[in-house]
């Protein structure tokens, strides 16, 4: 193969090189732009998911106080009726 063949086939070989890492440099930048839109996403899903969360956390927490005041009252009422029975 003469010199001249061979930068030819060499620059045509290249040529396609070039071609194909701004190809694969396009899909990469679809793949990360794909990805940032994908995270916010996801962030946004988990951030509604950690309000729902914190929304119930404050309904059991109203609850648990509601049934420790009506314990309390339940044991007062207790003593009351314990004070009561022993006067009588």
């Amino acid at each position: 193969m003469d010199d001249e063949k061979f930068e030819s086939r060499l620059d045509r070989i290249e040529k396609r090189l070039e071609e194909g890492f701004t190809q694969i440099h396009g899909l990469i930048d679809a793949l990360a732009s794909t990805c940032v839109r994908e995270f916010a996403s996801i962030n946004e899903r988990f951030a509604r998911v950690d309000s729902r969360l914190e929304a119930i956390e404050g309904k059991i927490e109203t609850f648990a106080r509601r049934v420790d005041d009506e314990v309390e009252s339940r044991h007062a009422l207790g003593d009351r009726v314990s004070k009561l029975e022993k006067t009588l």
